[in-house]
């Protein structure tokens, strides 16, 4: 019996329009050459029709670009796009000097300039809306049980506890910094989710007035707002036992 293997869809390609003399023999090598050039897609000659249609491989033949002739041609604004990834921030660059160098001898071509950040992910912690089943902050630490927050035997305030879920689900870098930071450790957190399959480890510092982090087995450091470690801290002062109800 034969296997099949299977994997989820995925994008293939993305089609879009153009006048037909921007299709003409001219016309087609300029955009080969610049896609060629800048990113290493080819053309498939097999597919091109003369003033009708080109293809362009991009790395390969399950992913390409469709430019068919047809009146009218789409418009768009400037900053509609589709985005390929690259696997480290020195092959954009190698990308992006490459686009500039290009722009030299066709100054129609526009370079948005990067920034890497505005694509980073800003947030510490990774659990989401996954409700984490167990907090090592500092020298305490919580685990969930059924519904029930436990430190230990002593079961503990759900609502004291869900503030610090949420200060850190929403804990985030202000900036970041590739190396330099220091300072003197302020507060080591463990947070595991998705029945401690997710664990994540992040070690805060302070130095002068500014809070650093660093997830852990990651080179990045996180720069903190002061606003948000404090409100952190005092969420954590905040947790308390669970007292039952007091009887009428």
């Amino acid at each position: 019996m034969s296997i099949v293997s299977t994997r989820k869809p995925r994008f293939n390609h993305v089609a879009m329009s153009l006048p037909p003399d921007l299709l003409d023999p001219a016309n087609r090598d300029e955009i080969v050459r610049f896609y060629r050039d800048v990113f290493g897609w080819e053309e498939i000659p097999m597919m091109t029709i003369d003033r009708k249609r080109l293809v362009l491989s991009a790395y390969t033949y399950e992913q390409f670009v469709f430019l068919v002739a047809d009146e009218p041609p789409m418009e768009c604004p400037r900053l509609d796009h589709f985005g390929i990834s690259v696997a480290t921030e020195a092959e954009l660059d190698d990308m992006l000097a490459r686009a500039s160098t290009y722009r030299e001898r066709d100054d129609r071509v526009d370079i948005v300039d990067k920034k890497v950040d505005d694509f980073r992910n800003k947030k510490l912690f990774d659990f989401g809306w996954t409700d984490p089943n167990k907090l090592e902050i500092g020298k305490a630490t919580y685990e969930k049980s059924g519904d029930k927050w436990m430190s230990g035997a002593k079961q503990m305030d759900a609502p004291s506890l869900q503030g610090v879920v949420d200060k850190l689900r929403d804990l985030s870098a202000a900036k970041y910094l590739d190396t330099g930071a220091g300072g003197a450790p302020l507060l080591d957190i463990t947070v595991s989710s998705n029945n401690g399959k997710r664990v994540e480890k992040v070690s805060i510092a302070k130095q002068g007035e500014t809070y650093f982090a660093k997830r852990d087995n990651e080179p990045s450091i996180y720069q903190l707002d002061s606003k948000a470690v404090a409100d952190l801290q005092k969420a954590a002062n905040e947790v308390k036992e669970f007292q039952p109800p007091k009887k009428k």
